[in-house]
């Protein structure tokens, strides 16, 4: 390689390392603000119930129980993407050294694809993580609308 390949190489490093560390803060902040939601959300609808509705309208129960199961499956989603993507960074790491120690230094000629199985089961988490998170809220904002109590004349 030349000295220009070399410093072009770099740049091209210290760029991707920089949007690598950008992703990084954006799906941590994603972490937050997903689990935040829904354990707020069922924090509310709790005092809500407490406070507010303490007899809530009987057909407004089911309503609050899917919301419920939604917030948790929720939660439950995050869980198991903070799991997954612990071993998925594991098993790529593993892999690479594993390959390398067998002496294969060729990117290219190295099996990644448990760690892109890992990846897609990632998004999929996202996604339900997203919208069980979603329509969890909105359920519990139909009950508690539904249990507001009606101004008497």
């Amino acid at each position: 390689m030349s000295r220009e390949e070399l410093d072009s190489y770099a740049q091209f490093l210290a760029v991707r390392e920089d949007y690598i560390a950008r992703e990084r803060v954006a799906s941590e902040h994603a972490d937050r603000v997903l689990i935040a939601g829904a354990a707020g959300a069922l924090a509310l609808s709790v005092t809500f119930i407490e406070k507010i509705a303490a007899n809530p309208v009987a057909e407004s129960r089911p309503i609050l129980a899917v919301g419920w199961a939604l917030l948790l499956a929720s939660l439950g989603a995050s869980l198991g993407s903070y799991v997954l993507r612990s071993r998925a960074y594991q098993r790529a790491r593993d892999t690479l050294d594993n390959a390398v120690l067998g002496g294969e230094l060729e990117l290219s000629k190295i099996d990644l694809s448990t760690v892109r199985t890992r990846n897609r089961w990632l998004i999929l988490l996202l996604h339900v993580r997203l919208w069980t998170l979603v329509f969890g809220v909105i359920l519990v904002v139909l009950f508690a609308f539904m249990n507001l109590p009606v101004a008497q004349p």
